[in-house]
């Protein structure tokens, strides 16, 4: 069992606001990246929470067995932010695991701290921000979840497929949509933070290093392979594309990857998402994962990254540490081994770890208040 020590070590508490609250940004005029500062001195400050309590309301998340799923504000709700509504209403008309719909949760604090932008992990949903979401917008924050590309679709007979994930070749894709979402939550008008799980804390690393964020928190972001052999895989057919026309990495889509973790998930509790691909998809996801790194080098938002030890083969060390040392303000705060945090380390489904749970919820929630990184 991991301890909360970080956590104790922060100075105002996991969720403390210390009686303040981040400057609030104007609606912007001419494009996404450009804002105007104004002042929002009435946002009102949350309580800090103890550690026991901190405790308590993780468990507390235990207690619904039903298949998880991000319950939002309804979209007739959102009239203010159009480009929000609309993308949610288009999403309506696809068939769709219900798990993996995108969805956006209101602040339960006026004026809104800022909105997160919240990034699900590649081959899961949207339903592992389902705790984690409702704890922010409890804090100040508007979340927007937005399922990422090719995800949640199901073929006709209603089985989960990744036939529509970006392939070899697609990773404009991934770009595309990075900067479509983007823009989407800062059509709001409010400072944005991002937060991405492994797929997409790639998607959060591109968006901070191509836009401006107030912060971007990275669990443990997928930017390579972290086992050797599948990593120098990846490099050789890039470098066999050079002289095939990119014919070479095409092979790759006839090789078939399941992950069998959560397949198992899937046969025991019904978990959104997908479990079957081809090399290829991965292939993409891994180029656009090297791309995010050089794209953040010298970004001035603070990032901070949370990685694990106990699963070594899923991530990039190596790249992990290149992030949080190609700027300031950047921080690498690991789990060792022994904790027994995996890859996927938010929702309690892939995750029953309370006290490592609720560290990271400490070191995030701290994090979006205060924007300060830290390392281990």
């Amino acid at each position: 069992m991991t301890t909360i020590t970080a956590t104790q070590s922060i100075s105002h508490g996991p969720f403390s606001s210390a009686g303040t609250c981040p400057p609030q940004f104007a609606k912007a005029q001419s494009s996404a990246d450009t804002f105007e500062l104004i002042q929002s001195p009435d946002t009102r400050s949350t309580p800090p929470l103890s550690t026991p309590q901190l405790i308590t309301a993780v468990q507390s998340e235990k207690l619904s067995q039903s298949t998880p799923l991000l319950n939002g504000t309804p979209n007739s709700e959102l009239n203010e932010y159009p480009l929000i509504q609309e993308s949610l209403l288009h999403e309506q008309k696809l068939n769709l695991q219900s798990g993996n719909r995108s969805g956006f949760i209101r602040s339960e604090i006026t004026p809104a701290k800022g909105i997160v932008l919240g990034l699900h992990g590649w081959s899961a949903g949207t339903w592992q921000f389902e705790h984690l979401g409702q704890q922010l917008a409890e804090q100040g924050y508007h979340v927007y979840v937005p399922r990422l590309p090719g995800h949640g679709v199901v073929d006709p007979q209603g089985v989960p497929t990744s036939k529509e994930f970006p392939v070899n070749h697609e990773m404009h894709r991934y770009t595309e949509f990075a900067d479509r979402v983007y823009g989407e939550a800062a059509s709001t008008g409010l400072p944005v933070h991002t937060i991405g799980l492994s797929g997409g804390g790639a998607i959060a690393l591109d968006i901070a290093g191509r836009h401006e964020v107030a912060s971007s928190m990275l669990y443990d972001p997928f930017l390579s392979p972290g086992d050797a052999i599948a990593d120098s895989l990846m490099s050789v057919f890039k470098w066999l594309d050079l002289f095939t026309f990119g014919l070479a990495s095409r092979l790759l889509r006839l090789l078939p990857v399941i992950f069998e973790g959560p397949k198992k998930d899937i046969e025991k509790w019904g978990r959104n998402g997908h479990v079957n691909f081809n090399a290829a998809q991965i292939f993409t996801l891994t180029h656009y994962g090297r791309q995010a790194v050089e794209n953040a080098r010298g970004a001035s938002s603070p990032i901070q990254v949370i990685g694990t030890d106990f699963e070594p083969g899923v991530v990039s060390r190596e790249l992990l540490e290149k992030v949080t040392s190609d700027g300031v303000n950047r921080g690498l705060y690991t789990f060792d081994e022994s904790s027994e945090v995996p890859h996927a380390m938010i929702h309690w489904r892939e995750f029953e770890n309370d006290e490592a749970r609720a560290q990271v919820r400490a070191l995030t929630l701290d994090f979006l208040e205060k924007g300060n990184a830290l390392t281990s």
